[in-house]
């Protein structure tokens, strides 16, 4: 685990996830991360709790396949 200020592909290079967790980072900024992940094979995680509510986001890459159809296994 490493805590950055800002994200690089050489920040990317020794780890399989990125973890979003500032509500402050805008949206233009997120897509940019997310495309910098994707393009390292990088899974991105984006999280934002606002009280009781949270949000995630998650983007496992374009070769990520889901084989449970309907969700019941």
């Amino acid at each position: 685990m490493q805590v950055a200020d800002d994200v690089t592909a050489s920040l990317l290079h020794n780890h399989a996830a990125l973890v979003v967790c500032d509500k402050n980072v805008n949206l233009k900024r997120l897509i940019e991360v997310n495309e910098l992940c994707r393009e390292s094979r990088v899974s991105f995680f984006y999280a934002f709790t606002g009280g009781v509510c949270l949000s995630l986001f998650v983007d496992h890459g374009v070769g990520h396949v889901v084989n449970d159809a309907d969700g019941e296994r």
